[in-house]
């Protein structure tokens, strides 16, 4: 069976088939409505032709972005492209400035402590929206969540908790298992060292839980999911060499930020800025590549925790 040009453009391939003239569509010839797509033609509705091909604005928007080459080194730029950028500085910049004035002003120390606060209260939904926005399509930075949806803000925030106490309980269980108590950890010689090495051991497979516990809860935002191992050792094994790259690419954002954070904050202001940049880098650049790793595997993540 012959398969329809487009009446615009012979060349190509028609994908839609508008509802008003008649006409067979390539990609080309179709425009984004708020929700429908429509022929440049005549304006009316444009119709797939396929089963599989996108109906609406958004699919369409999902179905690019998922087809177009996007690739983990993009994804280490994220927090720095588009109108998002404004974000990152704005966050580091409030949270400097309240930081300087508390030490500068102690008496509206108060007002600097509520102000990073609600950051802190933010935060944990901005990681969530960034994963799921992420994960449809969108590699710009969301806006901030809304401070006055106090139930979702207290919802995210304990689903936040409850995904750290999962990433690091392999650590504690690393370090009892090397028999690490505070002596050990902090006496120096081959003791601290080993201690050091378990406790590394035990974050990598804590960053291997939380990248597919933050990916699922915050695409499709389940609370339960975050517990769900063996959902998340499926999706481990679904996405395969990405899923390591994911998570590699993670622990050493983290670990990075760690080693920085034992020597930059010494450095009066400027050493605060440093450190919350790259503590807010870490933190939207690792969402961003769990998101990223949703959105390349769609179908099986769909499959596996929504079925």
């Amino acid at each position: 069976m012959t398969k329809a040009t487009c009446f615009q453009h012979p060349i190509k391939m028609a994908r839609y088939r508008c509802e008003g003239c008649g006409k067979s569509l390539c990609n080309d010839c179709i425009e984004e409505g708020h929700r429908l797509l429509f022929c440049r033609l005549c304006g009316e509705q444009a119709l797939p032709l396929a089963t599989d091909q996108p109906i609406s604005a958004p699919a369409l928007q999902k179905y690019r972005a998922t087809h177009t080459a996007y690739d983990f080194q993009d994804a280490l730029v994220y927090v720095f492209r588009g109108q998002g950028s404004l974000l990152l500085w704005a966050y580091v910049i409030v949270l400097t400035l309240t930081g300087l004035v508390t030490s500068l002003l102690p008496m509206v120390g108060c007002f600097s402590f509520l102000v990073r606060l609600a950051f802190f209260i933010l935060t944990p939904g901005l990681l969530f929206n960034i994963i799921r926005h992420t994960a449809e399509g969108d590699n710009e930075l969301p806006d901030w969540p809304d401070f006055l949806d106090a139930g979702d803000r207290l919802r995210e925030l304990l689903i936040f908790f409850a995904s750290f106490l999962l990433a690091g309980f392999p650590v504690y269980l690393a370090l009892r298992l090397a028999g690490c108590g505070l002596q050990e950890i902090f006496g120096g010689g081959m003791a601290a060292l080993g201690c050091a090495i378990a406790a590394v051991a035990g974050a990598l497979v804590g960053t291997l839980l939380w990248v597919p516990a933050m990916g699922a809860t915050g695409t499709y935002e389940s609370f339960w999911l975050t517990f769900r191992l063996d959902l998340h050792a499926k999706a481990l094994l679904t996405a395969g060499q990405d899923a390591i790259t994911v998570t590699a690419l993670v622990f050493g954002l983290f670990a990075t930020n760690f080693i920085a954070q034992l020597f930059i904050p010494s450095i009066p202001v400027v050493g605060q800025a440093v450190s919350l940049l790259l503590t807010a880098y870490a933190l939207f650049t690792s969402a961003h590549l769990i998101g990223l790793l949703m959105r390349r595997h769609t179908e099986s993540m769909e499959i596996i925790y929504l079925h």
